[in-house]
């Protein structure tokens, strides 16, 4: 079962630093799960959410718990 409260983050799998920044996440994130949905095959998703590829391309965005889509430094 999918925890629907859980942050979605969209991120590049095809992307060495984006897989590398993606770890430590995952490390500590048990306690506070994350939806991590690469982007190479979530287009449907990203559509949901009016993220289009180029947009979602240009830095790392988060879909919060409170359904606000957030990008770069407010991610953190």
């Amino acid at each position: 079962m999918t925890d629907t409260s859980a942050p979605i983050v969209f991120y590049d799998n095809g992307c060495f630093l984006c897989r590398r920044e993606k770890s430590p996440y995952q490390r500590i994130e048990r306690s506070d799960p994350n939806h991590w949905f690469d982007m190479q095959h979530s287009e449907n998703e990203m559509r949901e959410h009016d993220l289009s590829w180029q947009t979602a391309m240009q830095r790392m965005y988060v879909l919060d718990s409170d359904d606000r889509m957030v990008s770069g430094n407010d991610v953190m």
